[in-house]
């Protein structure tokens, strides 16, 4: 089991010294950079906030100590036997190094972290023997959560909510669904605001697909905008629209064609038009 407060006890004098950074070998070696009076870095004009998750690029940096994550104590001398390395990927925190592709690791378990390019929170979980396990959370690239739930063996299960868009504090724009062996199965609810009960959509998943009752709603209230059934993803019998406040249709559909008759109502229930489709 890796131990980063190991490593601080073993290379302390590297560790909050600007002189120094970090970078990755393979999965399990974690390689320590000096900084060269002369090179050039891309962290120059970096007036960001995020810096220290960050990854950026070195002209040239010398390396001073490559060691193995898991064993601290073991060095490697296999790297290169020219110490100055050119147009090098380096963070100034030593986490991103040791958090790199450990989701590849077999023999790794424990808390795992990505980050975005920027130095943002890319998702945070749990890997278990280079599998994704437990609860975890991904989040877009303005550091807010996109979606959260469990995975077993690498798949998601059970219970996931996604934030397409909004604001998570207010519940506005969630989705619920649940997984099975990784595939979407049983009801999807998506709401406008969860809050105050809104919802914009609810349908039935199974195997993968829209399987049962579909019903969309207006985004303003919970007034039917559309509703039908799917089978395996294919609309089936008769669908009701509102396509506007004084009319609605009623459409005839098999195997997800239209089919049979298209009628046309007045929202009194009287009919506007029909027509037949063979």
């Amino acid at each position: 089991m890796a131990n980063i407060t190991r490593y601080k006890q073993l290379y302390n004098c590297y560790f909050n010294n600007d002189e120094y950074v970090f970078g990755n070998y393979q999965h399990d070696y974690i390689i320590i950079y000096k900084r060269l009076p002369n090179s050039i870095t891309s962290e120059e004009n970096d007036i960001t906030q995020k810096k220290k998750f960050k990854q950026y690029i070195a002209s040239h940096l010398e390396i001073v100590l490559i060691f193995n994550k898991f064993k601290p104590e073991k060095r490697s001398i296999h790297f290169s036997d020219d110490k100055i390395q050119y147009d090098v990927k380096f963070y100034l925190n030593v986490l991103p190094a040791f958090y790199f592709d450990l989701d590849k690791c077999r023999h790794y378990t424990g808390k795992y972290i990505e980050w975005y390019s920027d130095g943002t929170m890319k998702l945070t979980g749990y890997i278990k023997h280079g599998t994704k396990e437990k609860t975890w959370i991904y989040y877009n690239e303005n550091g807010k959560i996109q979606c959260i739930g469990k995975m077993i063996n690498n798949l998601r299960c059970g219970a996931w909510i996604i934030y397409t868009s909004g604001d998570i504090e207010k519940q506005t724009c969630v989705t619920e669904c649940n997984y099975k062996g990784g595939i979407l199965f049983g009801d999807v609810t998506v709401w406008k605001n969860k809050e105050k009960k809104i919802k914009l959509k609810q349908f039935a998943m199974k195997n993968g697909k829209k399987n049962g009752l579909y019903t969309e709603y207006f985004d303003d209230s919970n007034n039917i905008k559309t509703k039908g059934n799917f089978i395996d993803d294919k609309k089936s019998g008769q669908w009701f629209e509102a396509i506007s406040d004084d009319y609605y249709t009623k459409t005839n559909y098999c195997n997800g064609v239209v089919k049979g008759y298209i009628t046309k109502y007045h929202v009194d229930g009287t009919i506007c038009d029909k027509m037949y489709i063979a």
